[in-house]
């Protein structure tokens, strides 16, 4: 499959099944550079349908580039499949999606990834939305859960209202990843579960670098819960530049860190204040130098 698709300016387009050739779960394999310029336009699946993804884009030269399309309802289940990646995963080494002025919203996946999987691919977003997608872990986007080099580059975009049930509400980064916001918003997130971790932003041995991207409003709640805003584990790095942590919450018995919650790695800050989270700003003790 390869080529540019245009579709009709302003049209919803409802799916009812999947079409070869497919993937384990869902529609049709890219293996070459496709773009598809949407318009405006929305692909949903239909509340009736079997649970399918929208898209895999398999490494190394699969390339995905969707200009103002809106992917919804997506659902990558593990009945089906992988249950990873609810509207897009990106397969092995190599693979790349970009998103331009494109929204996925409530997609799910039952494990990674609500809206985006991504192993070992480069994802980029710009001016784009991930809004109310849903996983066990990264509900808006996982990069290389298994670790790897996948990357994440996100400008002027919108990370808002994803849900998670262990770790990462709005992103999640595993080893040897890298994710990096410019001018992007990580907004009311959130991780309901037992040991809850990163509402925003959960990083294990990757690096994360926010410029001018407000962490706000992100909230993990159960036993035990970790880092509203951010939590970074292992020997893991991020990097704040004027990006402010502000009105995130970890709550539930034993809860910690309701901004940062740096359980091991490096938090480093530079003009970005930790403020206004609940029930302390960086653990108690604090686990970020020079945040109390």
């Amino acid at each position: 499959m390869g080529g540019t698709v245009n579709l009709r300016r302003g049209c919803t387009y409802t799916l009812t099944d999947a079409a070869p050739p497919n993937d384990d779960n869902g529609l049709p394999v890219i293996k070459s550079k496709v773009t598809i310029n949407g318009c405006g336009d929305t692909i949903t699946r239909a509340a009736t349908a079997a649970k399918f993804r929208f898209f895999e884009i398999d490494g190394p030269n699969g390339n995905l580039t969707l200009n103002a399309l809106t992917l919804s309802n997506g659902h990558a289940s593990t009945s089906l499949g992988n249950g990873r990646g609810g509207a897009i995963r990106l397969n092995g080494t190599g693979p790349a999606l970009t998103l331009n002025n494109a929204s996925l919203k409530t997609n799910t996946a039952d494990v990674f990834g609500g809206a985006v999987d991504n192993d070992n691919g480069a994802f980029s977003v710009n001016r784009s939305t991930l809004r109310n997608n849903k996983a066990s872990s990264g509900e808006a986007v996982f990069v290389s859960p298994f670790g790897g080099s996948g990357t994440a580059t996100l400008d002027r975009s919108r990370i808002i209202g994803n849900h998670a049930s262990v770790l990462g509400g709005g992103i999640a980064a595993a080893v040897g990843t890298k994710a990096t916001l410019t001018s992007t918003q990580v907004t009311g997130n959130d991780v309901t579960g037992a040991n809850a971790q990163g509402g925003g932003i959960f990083n294990t041995v990757g690096t994360v670098r926010l410029t001018d991207s407000p962490v706000t409003g992100n909230t993990v709640n159960g036993t035990n819960s970790r880092g509203g805003g951010i939590f970074n584990t292992g020997s893991g790095t991020v990097a704040l530049n004027r990006s402010p942590v502000t009105r995130s919450r970890a709550l539930g018995t034993g809860a910690n860190g309701g901004g940062i919650f740096n359980a091991s790695g490096s938090v480093t800050r530079i003009a970005s204040r930790v403020t206004g989270n609940r029930p302390n700003n960086c653990g108690s003790p604090s686990t970020v130098p020079g945040c109390s």
